[in-house]
């Protein structure tokens, strides 16, 4: 990682980055601060000066927060199968289970540990429903969901469109011409065999993703959720992620909403950053959090 805002990560695997504060102690002006981030982001247009926004936010708001870092190929979201995303992500639950176990097991710790996990797009939000499914084989997803307190859907979920499937997968070629174009011509048919194989239930696809995000079997009932959205968005319609929300609030999920009137795909942040932040404090702080049902509840609030 070349981002100097990243170079504190540790690169613990392929793909998978973690960042160890300083200092665990709890902060007296932060006191509900996370005991561990996880960041699972974005296909293509996730570089490291975009996710280091991100990154920087987090550390200066919690910064006695561990922060794990997982990033996203094309390939996790196409042809790799699934037990080969899980056992890819072993070292994160490893890592997981050791930040968490850490905390659980010190006698002198007198907070209450929990995780923030943040997923972007399809792609994080299939890593990280996949790294919750793989604990369940190992025996550790005890731990981290009886810590898990939010979870952010960062522009997602979409639909299975197949022109949204292609701008989404087209951001991950290289920008640089002929080869961009070549890049194109060739991912056209891939992902037209893609789609068509997942229409026939052969792949798995974003319609069997959306089904697993509202299973309540895998995040838990009672872990708040927070979906930020744009109408502008080409890559996942506002539309179908408001789907997604009133079927989570229709299954008794404590769910809010934040709707951006305008924000490119994973990009909200960088179009009304302070609104966009005061959200996720809220999400993470706020006791009233969800019993409005209100997607307009959150909205009003972070109105500058």
């Amino acid at each position: 990682m070349d981002s100097s805002p990243l170079d504190d990560f540790d690169l613990i695997s392929e793909n998978i980055y973690l960042h160890e504060p300083t200092s665990t102690s709890p902060n007296p002006t932060t006191p509900l601060s996370p005991t561990l981030i996880i960041l699972c982001t974005w296909l293509g247009g996730a570089t490291n000066r975009r996710v280091s926004k991100y990154v920087i936010e987090y550390q200066q708001r919690f910064p006695t927060a561990y922060i794990l870092l997982l990033t996203t190929e094309v390939s996790d979201i196409t042809f790799r199968s699934f037990n080969a995303i899980r056992s890819r992500l072993a070292p994160a639950r490893e890592a997981i289970d050791r930040i968490l176990q850490s905390v659980i097991c010190d006698p002198t710790n007198t907070t209450t540990p929990s995780t923030l996990l943040h997923a972007f797009s399809h792609g994080g939000s299939n890593t990280a429903v996949q790294l919750t499914r793989s604990m369940d084989s190992d025996g550790d997803q005890r731990n981290f969901l009886s810590t898990l307190r939010l979870i952010i859907f960062d522009c997602s979920p979409g639909d299975t469109a197949f022109c949204r499937s292609y701008k989404a997968a087209a951001l991950s070629l290289p920008t640089t011409e002929p080869a961009n174009t070549i890049g194109k011509f060739a991912l056209y048919p891939t992902m037209g065999l893609i789609t068509s194989l997942q229409n026939l239930g052969i792949m798995h696809s974003v319609a069997d993703l959306r089904s697993e995000m509202n299973d309540p079997t895998l995040f838990g009932a009672a872990v708040r959720r927070l979906y930020m959205y744009s109408q502008e968005d080409e890559m996942v319609r506002w539309t179908d992620v408001e789907r997604h929300m009133d079927r989570a609030r229709a299954k008794g999920f404590p769910v809010e909403g934040v709707r951006f009137e305008s924000g490119p795909h994973c990009a909200l942040v960088m179009v009304d950053g302070p609104r966009y932040w005061r959200a996720v404090q809220q999400a993470w702080e706020g006791e009233d959090f969800g019993r409005n049902n209100s997607q307009m509840h959150i909205v009003e609030k972070c109105k500058l």
